[in-house]
């Protein structure tokens, strides 16, 4: 071959009668020699060995190029990202051509590494237009992990380009590199490997379009930027509540779509923020059949379920319950779908919808406390009572009435099936006994939004020994069964906690009580005396214009320890409407005004008490 330089152009003029071929090239040259160029060379290990040559493009010239290009600036994981390699001989138009081994990619980044080889039965396709560049679209196929194979024909004729569209998944997110391409020869008298580690940038991809080639004017790139694969699982909470309450047992409809293109495989997990003590109880829906997911389970702070496979555009419905026992206002609940394409089990995607609970309570209530007279006999130290010394409680007792005013926080009617006082504690020294409930009220009813609902209970509270006069505190709480005005709505359960109610068994009190009869008042005033001490009281009744009564204006009284009595005046009112007796009781010994306690319907005030008079002359 001889060079000639024309017009300042380098001319290569070939050698009359020589064929130039490069599985020939080294024929005349001893098999039992190493070939070597510069460090990259490899010789066999043993005598006689096949010769194998490794050299790079930042060493030597190559008479094959390969250029590589991404047709996308961006991609996302698990969707398949297109690239293009393009190999060109730069051979004079009388050699024979190269005929590759193999083509391989390495990459930097989550892609896995292509290995293309020959296959003279994958002809490649040229358009009608330019004979000097073909196209193949080889399709690639897993080996393991870290490397895909595929297959076409490699051979490459003078003058020509061989443009190879493929496409491959991204592994993981983040930026992916082309690192090296290499090129491979394997014939009879030599192994011939080429490594491009420079130029391998294509400035313009190509397009393949309706079977035709062409330039395409947008700009390529080397690597590219990978984003977390957008999941295409779709989660739908179906009508969900405005407001959950506390002890309600709320079953929530899950709908799973899957709007992938192809089958995949979904595991479901349900989870609260743990910031309530205790926190909300979930769990899958167990009233009917069927309905509870065939493989569920318990995770951190929620439940899960796998669905196994779905196919493209299949829906799946979920139930569960979430149950709020705590007063905590506000809950998140978040719905996570993990999930892979069966054809890529190894890039998982997740997905996840996340809702906010407002927790109420369902009700809430006033409480008021009336004193009560109860006519039984007081123990006492001089008569042994054979009832009372088996008993568990032999002190005094007292009789209270508790009067509930239930309101509901709801927007739709709720039926309460039972409310019911009960003692949240025990106090060590006093028992309490709440007695069943007479009124009428008390069954199922009603509750309408911005409606009342009234109850009264009746207890009798009683020391566990006579001489115990520590002041007692209980704690009582109120008992609601209910259940929204739906079908086939679960009950629930709510608690509410009454004010403290204090009782000081051993300090004397005044209970105010009347009857009416024909416009007539009977009024009554019970003076007990629960201390050990002996009590003296002066008892004064002050005149009033509302109404003129009988009875002594101005009395005393002596109560021995654990004793009662009481003290009658008869009242005519002289008009229809609130009348309001003072009644001024001193204990002498103590120089102290006893409050009297209004009992019944009766109203107390800083005064006294109020009685309403209705006009029945």
């Amino acid at each position: 071959m001889q060079f000639v330089i024309i017009d300042g152009l380098l001319d290569i003029r070939t050698r009359p009668n020589h064929i130039y071929d490069f599985a020939k090239c080294l024929i005349d040259i001893e098999s039992s020699c190493a070939i070597s160029v510069g460090d990259a060379a490899q010789s066999g290990s043993k005598a006689g060995a096949k010769p194998k040559i490794v050299t790079s493009s930042d060493q030597s010239l190559s008479c094959v190029s390969a250029t590589f290009a991404f047709t996308l600036e961006k991609g996302h994981v698990g969707e398949a990202l297109p690239f293009q390699v393009v190999v060109t001989s730069l051979a004079h138009r009388a050699s024979v051509p190269i005929e590759l081994s193999h083509l391989r990619l390495a990459f930097d980044g989550g892609f896995r590494n292509v290995n293309i080889q020959h296959d003279s039965r994958l002809k490649c396709q040229a358009p009608a237009t330019n004979e000097f560049v073909q196209f193949c679209t080889p399709s690639l196929k897993e080996v393991d992990f870290h490397d895909l194979q595929g297959a076409c024909d490699l051979t490459i004729f003078p003058l020509t380009s061989k443009v190879m569209f493929l496409s491959a998944l991204p592994l993981e997110a983040g930026k992916i590199e082309l690192s090296k391409i290499s090129i491979g020869v394997e014939v009879e008298h030599f192994d011939f490997e080429f490594v491009f580690v420079d130029y391998l940038h294509q400035g313009h991809a190509w397009n393949l379009e309706e079977k035709r080639l062409s330039g395409s004017e947008k700009q390529s790139t080397r690597s590219v930027s990978v984003a977390p694969k957008p999941p295409r699982i779709r989660i739908e909470v179906l009508n969900p509540p405005k407001a959950f309450f506390t002890g309600e047992q709320v079953f929530l409809d899950v709908q799973i779509s899957n709007d992938e293109d192809e089958e995949s495989n979904v595991d479901i997990e349900i989870t609260l923020d743990d910031q309530a003590s205790p926190p909300p109880i979930l769990q899958w829906d167990s009233r009917k059949e069927g309905v509870k997911p065939a493989i569920a389970g318990k995770c951190d702070g929620g439940i899960k379920t796998s669905l196994g496979s779905m196919a493209s555009s299949e829906k799946r419905r979920l139930t569960f319950s979430v149950q709020a026992v705590s007063e905590t206002p506000q809950h998140t609940l978040e719905i996570t779908a993990n999930y892979f394409l069966i054809s890529d089990p190894h890039t998982p995607v997740m997905t996840a919808v996340s809702m906010e609970m407002l927790i109420l309570r369902p009700f809430e209530a006033n409480f008021n406390f009336v004193p009560l007279i109860k006519e039984d006999a007081w123990p006492s130290f001089f008569v042994v009572d054979e009832e009372v010394k088996s008993s568990k409680a032999k002190g005094l007792d007292q009789r209270w009435a508790v009067h509930a005013a239930i309101a509901s926080f709801a927007s739709t009617d709720l039926i309460l099936e039972a409310v019911d006082l009960q003692l949240a504690a025990n106090p060590e020294n006093a028992a309490c006994n709440i007695l069943p409930n007479a009124d009428l009220r008390s069954t199922a009813s009603t509750l309408f939004p911005q409606k009342i609902l009234e109850r009264t209970f009746i207890m009798d509270l009683q020391t566990m020994s006579l001489d115990d006069c520590c002041t007692t505190y209980f704690d009582l709480q109120l008992r609601i069964l209910w259940r929204r005005d739906t079908a086939e709505t679960p009950s629930a359960l709510t608690y509410l906690h009454l004010p403290e109610l204090i009782i000081p068994f051993s300090e004397p009190r005044v209970l105010a009580s009347a009857n009416r009869e024909r416009g007539i008042l009977e009024l009554r005033y019970m003076i007990e005396n629960p201390s050990m001490h002996l009590l003296s009281f002066s008892v004064t009744m002050e005149a009033s214009g509302d109404f003129v009564f009988s009875g002594s204006k101005a009395t005393s009284v002596q109560l021995v320890p654990y004793s009662r009595q009481s003290i009658q005046y008869t009242l005519l009112p002289l008009h229809s409407r609130w009348i309001n007796p003072q009644a001024r009781i001193v204990d002498v010994i103590w120089n102290k005004m006893l409050k009297v306690q209004a009992t019944g319907d009766l109203k107390g005030n800083k005064d006294g008490i109020s009685i309403r008079v209705d006009d029945q002359r």
